[in-house]
């Protein structure tokens, strides 16, 4: 059955036109970063082997980051935009750091990168696919045997989804809207053994950045942004100094599978 992508070339192709971080090192120690200091922990707890790929990797902040701190890893970005390749190329040359630029689509038949890496991940790319269950037979290609893949989405099918529904359909509709159970299923139907799947994170207003409203210049829009932003800030200071608020299927931002490829 052929895989329909909810996204085009074209839309990726525009984010990365949009972006300005060609010397920008990113940090999650303060406050408001706390969903992604979450994010980075789970991640740091597989990168036990030699080589890491990220899938969907066109200015990725996470791997700019990932490669700053561990130096005896060998770290290496897929995009098939050439335009996110060639972001990243750079910023990694203007920061000095060595990573092994991939211009590749992760449906190619034949690749010199089966079979190669310890850990894949990909953050935020699988939603964009009608079957989840084909999409992670082909990005698992790229793992070793025994080796561990995974995956990160955006809770589509909580808050977050309910109003990037109500505000911009069409960014809606380039998301296949996962819960816990559907993102589990799918692992399973790739025939990879999950190993960790939770919803992480507390609340996070950055999932709803790429609706339309929020990036336009509506007082209203820019006053309600501001509003979730200073919320997201509040939560992250409870959770940190006072106490850990729980997980829930509602708002918490992202969904995690860790799977080991067999």
């Amino acid at each position: 059955m052929k895989i329909e992508k909810l996204t085009n070339k074209e839309y990726w192709n525009n984010n990365y036109k949009s972006t300005n971080k060609s010397n920008y090192l990113p940090s999650y120690n303060s406050i408001d970063q706390q969903n992604n200091h979450e994010l980075l922990e789970i991640l740091s707890i597989y990168l036990n082997g030699d080589s890491v790929l990220e899938i969907g990797a066109g200015d990725s902040d996470f791997l700019i980051y990932l490669t700053s701190e561990y130096h005896d890893i060998s770290f290496s970005g897929m995009d098939y935009s050439a335009l996110g390749c060639e972001n990243l190329k750079q910023r990694a040359n203007n920061l000095s750091l060595q990573i092994e630029v991939i211009n590749e689509d992760l449906f190619a038949g034949d690749s010199r990168y089966f079979n190669k890496f310890s850990l894949v991940y990909s953050l935020g790319v699988v939603e964009h696919f009608d079957d989840l269950g084909s999409v992670l037979k082909n990005t698992k290609r790229f793992c070793k045997s025994n080796g561990y893949h995974l995956a990160i989405i955006p809770n589509m099918a909580g808050i977050y989804g309910w109003v990037t529904k109500l505000i911009d359909k069409e960014i809606y509709d380039i998301h296949n809207p996962h819960d816990l159970d559907s993102f589990i299923k799918g692992h399973e139907a790739a025939n990879m053994e999950v190993v960790l799947a939770q919803y992480s994170g507390f609340f996070n207003a950055g999932v709803l950045t790429s609706c339309a409203p929020f990036k336009g210049n509506s007082l209203c829009f820019k006053f309600i942004y501001k509003f979730l932003k200073g919320i997201t800030k509040t939560l992250s200071f409870i959770n940190k100094y006072l106490f850990q608020i729980p997980k829930s299927s509602n708002f918490s931002p992202y969904i995690v599978v860790v799977s080991k490829v067999k």
